[in-house]
């Protein structure tokens, strides 16, 4: 099986609800702070740079389509935590509310979290936030890369368990610990991407 997924291009940036797509192709939505590594992880599936990795956490506000050949939709959504206006994250949050009560074709969201820190109150809220609306939830540990082995066996651990104590049950296969830079993890998530579209 292909470790990367094939034909992957940019198709649009959202900005409200009359750009979304809507030609029904299921959605495989990735969610998580600015600076954890999404657009990063974007790249490393399509095994090229489609997806410009900003130097300014929160600078992009915006949906991002991906299409993966004709079968599905990679949706990039803005990232959360670094917005200080108070204007901003109201408008961030109530886009963010809308998109995801509008029934879209969503298989599953991927939460990334930043393997070297235990979640924050944002990351907890957005589980507790999917969970309320029965969608499927993974946690992609990101920048694997930056600790040693040990360590990430200990960090993984933790977050484990501060995700079990805020309510989410996460079982082993629910959980990617992966590297954008050396490519850890990523055949395995690009297979899970593939057994969640075609079960």
């Amino acid at each position: 099986m292909a470790q990367i997924l094939e034909n992957v291009r940019f198709i649009k940036a959202v900005r409200q609800e009359t750009e979304l797509p809507q030609d029904g192709l299921p959605e495989i939505v990735l969610a998580g702070r600015s600076n954890v590594g999404k657009s990063s992880l974007v790249n490393a599936l399509a095994g090229q740079r489609l997806s410009r990795v900003s130097q300014t956490p929160g600078k992009t506000q915006q949906i991002l389509y991906f299409k993966v050949g004709s079968a599905f939709y990679l949706t990039d959504l803005p990232g959360y935590g670094y917005t200080k206006a108070k204007e901003a994250r109201k408008s961030f949050t109530s886009f963010v509310d809308r998109y995801f009560s509008l029934d879209r074709p969503i298989q599953a969201v991927a939460l990334l979290l930043d393997l070297r820190l235990l979640p924050s109150e944002q990351d907890l809220q957005m589980l507790s936030y999917l969970a309320d609306r029965a969608l499927p939830a993974i946690i992609i540990l990101t920048k694997g890369d930056k600790l040693s082995r040990s360590q990430r066996l200990q960090q993984t651990r933790l977050i484990t368990e501060q995700l079990r104590e805020s309510g989410f049950e996460p079982e082993k296969s629910d959980i990617f610990v992966i590297s954008n830079r050396s490519g850890e993890g990523i055949a395995a998530l690009t297979a899970w991407i593939r057994r969640c579209l075609c079960p």
